[in-house]
């Protein structure tokens, strides 16, 4: 995939985002696209639904933590390494 094709696409999804208009309505998840699929991945790919990833954003740290508390409970749940 062509850099600037991974570009348009974290574009889309991040308009999409912000147009849904549900509580994750303009929450950064990450920098940008690469970022975004690193982190997620961590989590095992929790969804691209608000309420999904959500739980893995904590008050005072921007973006996905694949580290937080949730995450860490959500990895040991599914038995998933990280």
């Amino acid at each position: 995939m062509e850099y600037s094709n991974v570009i348009e696409n974290w574009n889309l999804f991040a308009e999409a985002v912000e147009k849904n208009g549900g509580e994750g309505h303009g929450v950064e998840m990450a920098r940008n696209f690469k970022e975004f699929v690193f982190l997620s991945s961590r989590l095992g790919c929790v969804g691209a639904e608000d309420w999904q990833w959500l739980p893995f954003i904590e008050k005072d740290t921007p973006f996905i933590n694949p580290d937080c508390e949730n995450s860490i409970k959500f990895r040991e749940a599914l038995d998933v390494k990280a």
